[in-house]
């Protein structure tokens, strides 16, 4: 087949069956008795600056992805890519990106966030690692899906040879379409943060996840604590 090696490896049934077990035995580490089947609360908890409930599910799907943090926020997927890059860069800062066309919504979110792109082939790892290593760019960001049909490139070995040339460039993977799906998510392989939207797993429709490093998910709770803002009030 012609496109062969662009396929994403899936799965298998018994790889998903653990995965699921993980989850259901850490929901169990933090919803006792019945109270897994009740609405939750709704208001600011003071240990939390939001909703206990919410804190409870943050901390299973943290454990669930094996990473330090998570954040559920409102905009679904997009909006977890949106608030996370918003913690981790500024306006005017570049992005090292994918040449393959950028899904439309990521597109829209760099353009309100007035960042630049700098575009390297991801298919070429040389030439990734190369511009990995003399880039002034401040992130690099990766789609987990394919861009295009005849991407190939392993989401593994691209996070790896960012991490290992350059540790102190944060790494953002859009994991859309992939969670639960793939054998493992970007933070798994080594990412700084994996976004994805909550209605991928069968969660409620409009909710985001960010799950990854503590500190700017910290600080993005810290900063949308206003029930005006994007954290999720369950």
């Amino acid at each position: 087949m012609k496109y062969s090696e662009a396929l994403l490896k899936n799965r298998s049934m018994e790889e998903a069956q653990s995965l699921q077990f993980k989850m259901v035995d850490e929901i169990t580490k933090e919803f006792t008795d019945n109270e897994f089947y009740q609405l939750g609360d709704v208001g600011l908890h003071p240990d939390f600056g939001r909703p206990q409930t919410t804190a409870k599910a943050e901390r299973v799907l943290a454990r669930v992805f094996d990473s330090e943090a998570c954040a559920l926020v409102r905009g679904s997927g997009t909006g977890a890519i949106r608030l996370i890059l918003a913690e981790l860069v500024a306006a005017g800062d570049t992005c090292l990106v994918h040449t393959a066309p950028m899904y439309m919504t990521t597109k829209e979110t760099f353009r309100q966030l007035g960042l630049k792109q700098e575009a390297v082939d991801y298919n070429d790892l040389a030439a990734f690692k190369s511009a990995v290593a003399a880039t002034e760019a401040k992130l690099v960001y990766v789609q987990h899906a394919r861009q295009a049909p005849h991407d190939t490139y392993q989401l593994g070995e691209v996070i790896e040879a960012a991490k290992t040339i350059r540790p102190d460039l944060p790494v953002v993977v859009d994991d859309n379409y992939c969670a639960f799906k793939m054998p493992k998510i970007g933070c798994e392989y080594g990412a700084d943060y994996s976004t994805f939207s909550g209605f991928k797993l069968l969660g409620p429709e409009g909710i985001g996840v960010i799950v990854g490093k503590a500190a700017a998910i910290e600080r993005l709770h810290a900063r949308n604590y206003s029930g005006g803002g994007p954290s999720t009030r369950p």
